[in-house]
């Protein structure tokens, strides 16, 4: 039973990343910009009148759903980033940090810009 909720849950991960796919495809945005719990919310709201229209009522339905979850993109969240490094303690697993915080926070979000880009770019 655990093995049958657990294909379950993803089956309905994978389908709520598909709507937001198919969202950020008809709508001209990014699909890794678009927040899953809006995606998420979106599509219980929803539910129930889709399962209830046949026809073009359903494409419609299906349209304006498209658009609701296109138009919910998370924020951009460039300082919300700190270096995985320790200044003192010789225990933990992370480097040194061997320059000021703020440069390697710089640096640090300049890599992740250039790797969202990347991802997205592959997505």
């Amino acid at each position: 039973m655990a093995r049958k909720e657990l294909t379950v849950c993803l089956l309905a991960y994978n389908l709520i990343r598909l709507l937001m796919l198919q969202a950020g495809i008809r709508h001209h945005v990014w699909p890794c910009r678009i927040s899953f719990t809006e995606a998420l919310g979106s599509y219980k709201e929803f539910a129930s009148s889709l399962a209830q229209t046949t026809g073009e009522t359903l494409l419609n339905w299906i349209n304006n759903v498209l658009e609701i979850v296109a138009s919910k993109t998370i924020g951009e969240r460039e300082a919300r980033i700190e270096p995985r490094a320790v200044k003192r303690r010789p225990t933990n697993p992370f480097p040194y940090l061997s320059a000021p915080r703020a440069q390697v926070k710089e640096q640090l979000l300049a890599k992740r810009k250039g790797d969202q880009i990347m991802r997205c770019a592959n997505v």
